[in-house]
């Protein structure tokens, strides 16, 4: 959408007489296993086309999202992953009880490495790298969508289906008697995710000769917990499943670029 993706609004801000050409070729919901040309990656022919180029990137997140989604329709399943029952859980003589953040975290890194994420990820970092380009992966935004795992897999019955109840409204204690909030689970799985893509970057880093051209860069996720889809100035569309930037978000995912 050219009057909200951040990279539309960094080629609004460029001096039309010395202005570059800016390519959008992100594919919604892709995954780094199809852009991996080494292991026969859908997209892997577009990236081997991009070369001698400034390539911004945000990628990795759509297979640990997936496991983490609980959807459900009328009370039909739309969305259950293999993480999606980490959030709370009931015991007959007790009720209902959250799990720990470090608990949520260890089933994402399951799937993480299930998925061979790292692997592909350095793989699409060096075909980049050899092909002259400059690189900056950028980091995720804290983010918490009302699908994550199985606290409110209906949403907002009232307001409607694309509308959750606030993440931080969903809470229970702990086997050991802490409070947890749905929120906390989902931004410790958030930072797991970056910190997992960081060491992707850094073992690129060192190994491969152009590494210096490879950077990270993490949004500030102090700012983006203040603006959640649920707040009066959301960085996040309100009316969806609260992971989508609005275009106050994307002026602040462009500001990280520059």
């Amino acid at each position: 959408s050219p009057n909200v993706s951040y990279s539309f609004q960094i080629a609004e801000q460029q001096n039309p007489s010395a202005a570059a050409t800016i390519e959008n070729w992100a594919v919604t919901g892709s995954t780094p296993a199809q852009w991996d040309a080494t292991s026969g990656g859908v997209f892997g022919t577009q990236l081997s086309q991009i070369a001698d180029q400034q390539v911004v990137m945000t990628l990795g997140a759509n297979p640990l999202l997936d496991a983490f989604l609980d959807i459900k329709v009328a009370g039909y399943p739309a969305s259950s992953g293999a993480c999606s029952a980490t959030g709370e859980y009931f015991k007959v003589w007790g009720g209902w009880y959250a799990n720990d953040p470090a608990t949520v975290v260890e089933c994402g890194q399951q799937q993480w490495v299930s998925d061979e994420q790292t692997e592909h990820l350095t793989n699409i970092y060096n075909t980049l790298l050899d092909n002259g380009n400059d690189v900056l992966v950028m980091g995720y935004y804290a983010n918490c969508p009302w699908s994550f795992t199985n606290w409110q897999p209906e949403g907002n019955v009232v307001e409607g289906p694309s509308s959750g109840n606030s993440c931080d409204s969903q809470s229970e204690v702990d086997a050991n008697g802490n409070t947890v909030t749905q929120t906390q689970q989902a931004w410790a799985v958030g930072n797991a995710l970056n910190s997992y893509i960081a060491a992707a970057v850094a073992s690129v880093q060192q190994s491969n000769p152009n590494g210096a051209n490879l950077q990270f860069a993490l949004p500030d996720q102090a700012q983006w917990q203040q603006h959640q889809g649920w707040d009066s100035d959301p960085w996040i569309f309100p009316n969806d499943t609260w992971i989508h930037p609005n275009k106050e978000g994307h002026g602040q995912l462009a500001q990280t670029v520059i």
